[in-house]
């Protein structure tokens, strides 16, 4: 059977295609670095052999291919997560899997099968070694999925993960290519929609032993949110919907060439900036998030996240007052011939925000803190080493601190499974991490929905 799956551009998947022509993001690639006291402290290998470390995304498949013998990084590839025709998030997959017969099979023989692919791609051109070992992190879902583990648990509550703490296995068990012997090890989630590429990128930021009060954030589908304050470390995972992922947003697209991912308003002119300098083809998250800040900058939309319609706002410049209308849609604003931003757009990033931040603040509020008290926010993920840090505490996705106090930390998931592949000592600082961290069930908090209620509207 069919699922229905939703499209990348908005809307239901009418199976026309455009999202299998879209190009990655060619950015993607490039966001993977690790600390440099960690490198500089690595003994050199023993043998001439490869390593492989996978951050495998709902959205996107990361491989990254080391010479364990020089500890020195060869190649980075990604690919589509060919999942993504069985649903753009976590529990339309899990659903899949528990709704059709050999759901959980086939979705584990596609992951499999990109690394593999991946695998191909790292060790085209280069000189042939034994690759000995893989290491490997995901959200809790993802990690399952790649251990043919049933997540059934993850999707009712109290939303348990089907196993618990790391895991390691030869990897021709389950069929990724490798030496005979090559190990794969998956490192510790925290919960059930707390995953281990959590774990990893704590372990990259060095969290676990930072002063201090520090939120690390990851925005996503699923946002994950981890606050240390004073030693104690607590994590929650916040619904944030596909919105910044593009789904859901008429005009949206996943970031990807020609993807609008910068906004610039003034009352007479626009500037859209596209990926890789393309002509546009809809907006990504980063442009998405610059767009709503602009407009709440110069009025188009209020804290509320009304948007003006044409003739009700005659303060505003006549440039600005001609790019509104009113569709069949409702309100909307043109940012470009063929890309409009619409009054439901604005909904779903209220929607999508406000969990963020509400996840933020239950965090604080627990730790007996507030955003005064932050010294830092940690934004990992490609997504988040995107957004404009300006934008992103206009629009509220974070709490209010000053812009200087807001940090990309570039795929620290990624990073922190490379350090655990060259490292034993990282891997149990991953184990470490996970098993120190204290789990936050935003569902069962008592104040979290007159909390997001409240954070769902945008600062004045």
């Amino acid at each position: 059977m069919e699922t229905s799956k939703v499209c990348i551009f908005g809307g239901q998947c009418h199976q026309c295609g455009r999202c299998q022509m879209l190009a990655l993001d060619p950015r993607k690639e490039r966001l993977t670095i690790l600390p440099q006291e960690f490198l500089d402290q690595l003994p050199p290998g023993k043998n001439r052999v490869y390593g492989a470390a996978f951050d495998i995304g709902t959205t996107t498949i990361v491989g990254m291919l080391w010479d364990l013998a020089e500890n020195r990084l060869i190649k980075i590839v990604s690919a589509t997560n060919p999942q993504a025709k069985y649903g753009q998030d976590v529990i339309s997959r899990i659903n899949y899997c528990m709704e059709e017969k050999d759901g959980l099979l086939t979705l584990h023989r596609m992951i499999v099968a990109s690394i593999n692919e991946l695998m191909d791609q790292l060790t085209e051109n280069v000189p042939p070694r034994p690759l000995t070992k893989i290491t490997a992190v995901g959200n809790t879902t993802m990690c399952h999925l790649l251990l043919n583990r049933d997540p059934a648990s993850l999707a009712r509550a109290p939303y348990e993960p089907g196993y618990k703490g790391s895991a390691e296995i030869l990897a021709r068990t389950i069929g990724i290519r490798g030496d005979e012997n090559a190990m794969l090890l998956v490192l510790p989630g925290i919960a059930g929609h707390v995953g281990s590429d959590i774990t990893a990128g704590m372990v990259a930021c060095g969290l676990v032993r930072m002063p201090g009060t520090v939120l690390y954030i990851d925005v996503g589908t699923n946002g994950e949110i981890v606050l240390v304050s004073e030693g104690q470390l607590a994590a929650c995972s916040a619904a944030a919907g596909p919105a910044f992922e593009g789904a859901s947003i008429r005009c949206g697209t996943r970031a990807t060439r020609g993807a609008v991912e910068r906004v610039v308003l003034t009352e007479k002119s626009i500037d859209c900036e596209t990926i890789s300098g393309d002509e546009p083809c809809g907006i990504c998250g980063s442009g998405l998030i610059d767009a709503v800040a602009q407009l709440l900058k110069w009025r188009v939309v209020d804290h509320k996240g009304k948007m003006k319609k044409p003739g009700e706002a005659p303060e505003l410049s006549p440039f600005l007052q001609s790019r509104l209308s009113l569709t069949e849609n409702g309100p909307a604003f043109q940012l470009t011939d063929t890309i409009h931003i619409y009054q439901q757009d604005i909904r779903e990033v209220q929607l999508a925000k406000g969990a963020i931040l509400a996840g933020c603040e239950i965090l604080l509020k627990n730790a007996g803190k507030t955003a005064t008290d932050l010294d830092q926010i940690l934004i990992a993920g490609a997504f988040g080493n995107y957004i404009d840090r300006g934008s992103a505490l206009r629009i509220g996705l974070f709490p209010g601190v000053e812009e200087t106090r807001v940090v990309h930390a570039g795929n620290a998931a990624g990073a922190g499974a490379s350090m655990a592949l060259l490292s034993k000592d990282a891997f149990s600082k991953a184990e470490e991490a996970a098993e120190k961290t204290r789990h936050v069930s935003l569902s069962s908090h008592p104040g979290f929905e007159m909390c997001y209620a409240h954070a769902m509207y945008f600062p004045k």
